[in-house]
């Protein structure tokens, strides 16, 4: 019971921005056609060749601002959602493009998905051996994930850098940042310290001044 309880919550703990996309992802598969095509060859041609990485586009439908690449180098997938497309210039959607590339490029999926097992043998092999009681097991649970944040959040700043590295203008990267500042509602992203201890992510202000740099 303790084990499965630790397995819960670290696992949550650790991928709750991933359970709500997939939640949202069957929500809205409901109700109307999953993904639609994203109609601009001549810009995709353009991303590709950039990335060195023959990948496609879908658009998966939702008012909020992201992209995400499922597989693995050898068999990419890039989505990015309806409202990143609406609302975002080509410029600033080219730094969500690449710097999902920059995560599928460089393993971090595979990568995530290794070190997330290693700490939860580790921990389960912890848990044992200090006997918590099952009291203790939440908390110890949440703080084992907060320590894998800080490893997961190298992945995200070597994406970033990936990005910021290839985009056209690095003001995509400024704006862009701001406007889902402007539009986040999570206060894990809108608190620096929470962000820093339960999200992998570099907060939007980090990313402006990272982009900032470049000018």
């Amino acid at each position: 019971m303790n084990i499965l309880l630790f397995v819960i919550i670290f696992l949550y703990t650790t991928n709750w921005v991933r359970v709500l996309l997939l939640k949202d992802l069957f929500n809205r598969s409901n109700n109307k056609k999953l993904f639609s095509k994203f109609n601009n060859e001549k810009y995709l041609a353009k991303v590709n060749k950039k990335a060195k990485l023959k990948f496609d586009i879908r658009v998966q439908e939702s008012p909020a601002i992201y992209g995400y690449m499922a597989g693995l180098p050898i068999a990419p997938f890039m989505v990015v959602s309806s409202g990143a497309i609406k609302q975002l210039s080509l410029n600033e959607l080219e730094w969500i493009v690449l710097h999902e590339v920059g995560h599928c490029v460089m393993w971090h999926v595979a990568k995530n998905a290794l070190g997330q097992a290693l700490f939860l043998i580790g921990g389960i092999v912890l848990l044992v051996f200090l006997k918590l009681n099952i009291i203790f097991i939440p908390v110890y649970a949440v703080l084992l994930g907060i320590v894998w944040y800080q490893i997961e959040r190298v992945f995200e700043l070597n994406a970033d850098k990936f990005s910021l590295a290839r985009i056209d203008d690095p003001r995509g990267m400024i704006t862009a940042n701001q406007k889902m500042k402007a539009k986040g509602k999570s206060i894990f992203y809108k608190n620096l310290l929470l962000g820093k201890l339960f999200t992998p992510h570099l907060s939007y202000d980090e990313r402006i001044e990272m982009a900032k740099l470049k000018l």
